[in-house]
């Protein structure tokens, strides 16, 4: 069952096709478009599979190292390749250029305007352009496919390290169903502090539901690893925060209802909101008006005897 949020549609869906999105992961070589990172995927969910098998099926628990290693970096590329990720690189360029041209001024952003094209830039292009660099979201750039593939890349290692040096907890759960999302590895704010930034290192708990019935909670670093029985406020805890950082599905098994009560968040149209407003200014954020600066000739006295013309000031 796909939940749309805000959860006022819900349908059926094939697991082959929940969350696809077409050639998300479709980057560009000198030979042409490659799927090579769909092979490295395919390498990663190999491995978890047999780990997969050993906790659900053969309920080992606590897992060897093998099994634990198998989680950690299947869980590490599951956090880092989705829709969520790439919006947040998305937003941290737009919020930059954003923040750059509008801090800079009009005339700045004009002289950058002829550089590049090689001509003058009339006032009403150089408006069009200010328009949409100093807009709500900035000017709309994507990243896209090749620079998230290199992140993945960089990032999974490290993640796979924290991920496998925290606390394990594993809740197998006989009643309360579970949910997952398009972020199916949720990172948990701390939530005593609710205005700090969450990270892989800084997150308070990992929630990863596994299958419908089991769900694994990774903590603190360096506490043991352990299995924890299973309790309505597990289940409630761990569906709502898988709720709360959800992009713009959730999923379910369709004889489930395990978020009902659950308030579920309008869908997340951006990752990163930061307001710069206060630092655009057409003028330049550094600006000075001539009239400000003393001349050689300057007969009207000390500056700050001088009268402003009201219109500049």
């Amino acid at each position: 069952m796909r939940v749309v949020l805000p959860g006022d549609q819900r349908h059926r869906t094939s697991i082959n096709d929940a969350s696809v999105v077409r050639d998300f992961y479709t980057i560009h070589t000198d030979e042409g478009p490659s799927d090579e990172f769909e092979r490295v995927l395919a390498s990663v969910e190999t491995n978890a599979a047999t780990a997969f098998r050993s906790v659900l099926d053969d309920r080992v628990w606590p897992p060897d190292e093998e099994t634990r290693w198998a989680l950690s970096w299947w869980a590490a590329v599951q956090a880092l390749r989705t829709t969520a990720v790439r919006q947040s690189a998305d937003d941290i360029l737009n919020l930059w250029m954003k923040l750059e041209v509008g801090a800079g001024g009009k005339e700045r952003l004009r002289s950058r305007m002829e550089e590049a094209l090689d001509r003058a830039v009339e006032d009403d292009e150089l408006d069009r352009t200010w328009d949409e660099y100093t807009g709500p979201s900035g000017p709309g750039f994507e990243s896209g496919p090749d620079q998230h593939v290199d992140t993945i890349m960089r990032l999974a290692p490290g993640t796979a390290h924290m991920f496998h040096d925290r606390s394990w907890a594993l809740v197998r759960f006989t009643r309360r169903p579970l949910a997952t999302s398009d972020s199916p590895v949720t990172l948990v704010p701390d939530l005593r502090n609710p205005d700090l930034a969450v990270g892989f290192a800084t997150a308070m708990h990992v929630v990863v539901p596994m299958d419908r019935r089991t769900l694994l909670l990774m903590g603190d670093l360096d506490k043991p690893t352990v299995e924890i029985p299973p309790s309505t406020q597990v289940a409630t805890y761990a569906n709502t925060m898988v709720a709360a950082f959800a992009t713009r599905a959730l999923f379910h098994h369709p004889e489930d209802d395990p978020l009902r009560g659950i308030p579920l968040p309008r869908p997340r149209e951006h990752q990163i909101h930061a307001n710069v407003d206060d630092l655009i200014s057409e003028q330049g954020l550094f600006a000075t008006s001539e009239t400000d600066q003393p001349s050689e000739d300057d007969s009207t006295g000390p500056a700050e005897e001088r009268v402003e013309d009201p219109e500049l000031t």
